[in-house]
């Protein structure tokens, strides 16, 4: 939807509705992220918040743009806040485990809280997420079992392949993991430029 969509749908909100108003402050700050808007994404989310504080996808959204920033503290605050909020919330231990295991900076790097998370997303979404799977399997890189994160890899791709979503690019990022835990190598995610 476009900002303006989003614009228009915040001037005719009922004032009293906090939860539709919050949606359309997280709505638009993801619209600012998927732009590369991150400073905007994030006002947005703030504005989330601040209608309503129990907002859980708006603090897992900041925390990724926060990450995309290379903010990886405040990431890892706005996630933790989303599962203090949410405790079942798949989404934000898979963004704890990825970035536990992947992060480039090595201090944000531990490999049993990026299983930990990951595992618990994986077992929350009950393994029908491609997505999640791969997360374990790069958990798994960065706890430097490469046979585990090669067998779980394998299985994140057969199941991507039955998802119409997919891209070609996930398809390749997910074969390059692969070759990577084949050789004993984890994944990095690029340095962030701030």
């Amino acid at each position: 939807m476009a900002i303006a969509n989003f614009n228009q749908a915040l001037r005719v909100a009922d004032p009293n509705d906090s939860y539709n108003i919050s949606a359309a402050y997280n709505d638009r700050g993801l619209s600012w992220y998927h732009k590369g808007e991150y400073d905007k994404a994030i006002a947005d989310y703030n504005q989330a918040l601040a209608v309503n504080p129990n907002y859980a996808i708006a603090y897992n959204n900041r925390g990724n743009t926060w990450e995309k920033k290379g903010e990886y503290d405040k990431a890892i605050a706005d996630y933790n806040q989303a599962l203090a909020v949410n405790p079942n919330y798949a989404n934000a231990y898979e963004n704890l485990g990825w970035l536990y295991s992947t992060c480039p900076d090595a201090n944000h790097r531990y490999g049993k809280k990026a299983f930990e998370n990951a595992n618990k997303a994986y077992q929350l979404d009950g393994g029908k997420s491609w997505t999640y799977i791969d997360t374990l399997a790069a958990a798994y890189a960065e706890s430097d079992d490469f046979d585990r994160a090669s067998e779980w890899e394998t299985k994140a791709i057969k199941l991507m392949e039955t998802d119409k979503k997919a891209t070609d690019k996930d398809k390749q990022e997910l074969n390059a993991r692969l070759e990577l835990y084949k050789q004993g190598k984890p994944y990095r995610q690029e340095p962030k430029k701030k």
